[in-house]
C-alpha cells in the first residue's frame, strides 16, 4: 500500500498556457475571464461549464477555484492525451506547501461528479489518506468508484501563485522546445 505523502499538486494544461502560468500563477476561470487572459483550452466545455453552475457548500462558484489533482495520470489527462495529442500537454507540479493556504477545499473525488464531497483541509487530508492507495493507482474504473476517486481535488480560492511551481513536465524533448517559445 502506497504511503500517504503529498509531494506535489498537479495541473494539467496546453503549453501555450505555460508563459501566462509562469507569470500570472495558475488561475481560477473567473480569474482567467476578468482578467481577460488569452489561454488554449485542453479541456471539455460541457464538464466545465458544470463547474461554473456547480458550488461549494459555502455556496462558492467552481469558477472561483483553481483546481489541482494529487494524482496526474487520470481520466482527464487520458482523454486530454487521445482526444488532441500528448505534444501539446504540460503537467505543471506545485509544492505542496500550497496546502497551508488558507480556504482550500479537497475533494473525495472529480467535482463534475455530483456524488463528490468538499471538505475542509483537515477533514480532506482524512479523506486523502483513506482514498491514498486508489488515488495513486494506474488504473480506474466507473464500476468501483475509482474513476471518481482518482481525480480528487484541491480547490484552491482564485489563484496558484507562481512561486509555489515547482516544474513543468512534458512528453518529449520536442514539446519542451515548443513550451519555451
Amino acid at each position: 500500500m502506497p504511503k500517504f505523502d503529498i509531494k506535489n499538486l498537479y495541473y494539467i494544461t496546453h503549453i501555450e498556457n505555460i508563459s501566462s502560468i509562469l507569470q500570472e500563477g495558475i488561475l481560477s476561470h473567473g480569474q482567467v475571464e476578468k482578467q481577460q487572459i488569452q489561454f488554449t483550452p485542453i479541456y471539455d466545455n460541457e464538464i466545465v461549464n458544470k463547474r461554473q453552475n456547480k458550488a461549494t457548500p459555502d455556496r462558492q462558484s467552481l469558477w472561483n477555484y483553481a483546481n489541482l489533482y494529487f494524482q496526474p495520470r487520470n481520466p482527464m489527462m487520458y482523454r486530454v492525451v487521445h482526444e488532441k495529442t500528448h505534444n501539446n500537454i504540460a503537467i505543471i507540479s506545485v509544492k505542496p506547501n500550497l496546502l497551508s493556504v488558507s480556504d482550500i477545499k479537497i475533494t473525495d473525488g472529480n467535482t463534475a461528479n455530483n456524488t463528490t464531497q468538499f471538505y475542509s483541509l483537515p477533514q480532506g487530508k482524512k479523506v486523502l489518506q483513506k482514498n491514498w492507495k486508489i488515488i495513486q493507482n494506474e488504473w480506474w474504473n466507473d464500476s468501483d468508484g475509482s474513476k471518481r476517486i482518482i481525480m480528487s481535488e484541491c480547490l484552491v480560492p482564485e489563484k496558484v501563485n507562481p512561486n509555489l511551481i515547482e516544474s513543468i513536465y512534458v512528453s518529449n524533448y520536442d514539446t519542451q522546445k515548443k513550451s519555451k517559445k
